[in-house]
């Protein structure tokens, strides 16, 4: 009878469902089936649906579990994933950790950027400069008043009491209590960007090289290759949105604007409105695009990398302006639209491939001034 309880219950166990945010607009809505190296898999009123996975920008996951604030040890490796523990010890060439996102972890330490003992708080900053700061061997942080001041040696070992350090040499050994955090000397630091971040309820966030995985669990390929395996009902969020080469990441090689009137406000903004809000064109929210005002002209620099430059147009939601745009690839015109408010977003397709320089010029449209004029480039973005 018990048994027959437990495969009822396992049975009727309700699984955490996941909303994905997909780069034409599309929302899937549904339960978990898959993922894998190609496509996410989403069940929805009995069927399933195949979303590729080149498609997805991320994905969010609705359950019970929530949010804990981190206050524990925070460890950071290189490729920019930070894992929030209950207990660390680092012991010649092997870092441990312990904590409730995870569980017992064994990382080498050549993967490890950093390791905080106690909150950060109001040094916030200052830890992050220290942690970018050039240096040829680990330092040992320490907080005096409210400063933070450092040593430099060799970090040898971490255990729940104590950390081991070799100044020139000799072993010093500091109650950990005092430390407030050790950065570790990395002699190939450089690690590329991974191309997804996984959130977990507990505070974690694993940068994801892939994310795989079927019913109830996860897999999480990180960067150093180390695969991390965690329930479903603990994540928040897959942003698989840093494998795209997006627009507002380039820096515009050329920016022209004609002031017509005395105006504070900014010509363009990245991934936010000209007055600092969400990119919106009708229903659909942009986290990643550009807004540009009319008498503004941008050319970017493109290199004959990339194949296609693809968005989503329209009159940022909320404003009555109007504009006329043109679009040139190696000064040929190939795009020439007028973009009037409150109409849904015009898909932008273009073929850019051995082309060198992009430009957009946001011009006036029947109004002949620049009142409202906001045009969003949302999910602006160059693929290969």
């Amino acid at each position: 009878m018990n048994a027959l309880l437990a495969v009822m219950l396992v049975a009727f166990a309700e699984t955490p469902s996941v909303d994905v945010a997909t780069l034409s607009l599309k929302r899937v809505r549904g339960e978990f089936v898959a993922a894998d190296a190609g496509q996410w898999k989403i069940r929805r009123d009995g069927k399933d649906e195949v979303v590729p996975l080149d498609e997805v920008l991320n994905v969010d996951v609705i359950s019970s579990a929530k949010p804990v604030k981190a206050t524990g040890l925070e460890v950071s490796l290189l490729d920019g994933s930070q894992l929030v523990a209950s207990n660390v010890s680092l012991d010649g060439d092997s870092l441990g950790t312990e904590s409730a996102g995870l569980g017992n972890r064994k990382f080498g330490r050549t993967s490890v950027s950093s390791i905080r003992f106690l909150p950060t708080g109001p040094l916030e900053q200052a830890w992050r400069d220290l942690v970018q700061k050039e240096r040829k061997q680990d330092l040992l942080v320490v907080k005096k008043n409210d400063v933070l001041d450092f040593v430099e040696g060799v970090v040898s070992k971490v255990t729940a009491s104590d950390v081991v350090v070799l100044l020139d040499g000799d072993p010093v050994t500091l109650k950990r209590e005092k430390v407030f955090g050790v950065i570790l000397f990395q002699r190939n630091a450089a690690t590329k960007q991974a191309p997804g971040l996984v959130e977990l309820a507990s505070g974690d966030k694993l940068a994801a090289q892939q994310v795989t995985g079927d019913g109830a669990k996860i897999a999480v390929k990180l960067m150093s290759g180390d695969v991390v395996s965690v329930p479903l009902e603990s994540v928040l969020r897959i942003d698989l949105s840093r494998a795209k080469t997006w627009l507002s990441d380039l820096k515009p090689r050329d920016i022209k604007h004609e002031d017509v009137f005395i105006d504070k406000w900014r010509e363009y903004n990245n991934d936010k409105d000209i007055y600092g809000g969400t990119l919106l064109l009708g229903d659909a929210q942009f986290h990643r695009g550009v807004c540009i005002r009319s008498k503004t002209s941008m050319r970017y620099r493109l290199e004959g990398d990339y194949s296609r430059f693809k968005a989503w147009m329209g009159i940022q939601k909320g404003f009555n302006g109007d504009v006329h745009v043109e679009m040139s690839l190696d000064g040929k015109k190939v795009l020439e639209a007028d973009v009037i408010p409150n109409k849904p977003a015009v898909p932008v397709d273009l073929d850019v491939s051995g082309k060198f320089v992009l430009e957009i010029l946001v011009d006036y449209g029947s109004n002949q001034d620049d009142q409202g004029d906001h045009l969003v480039l949302g999910h602006a973005r160059l693929t290969k």
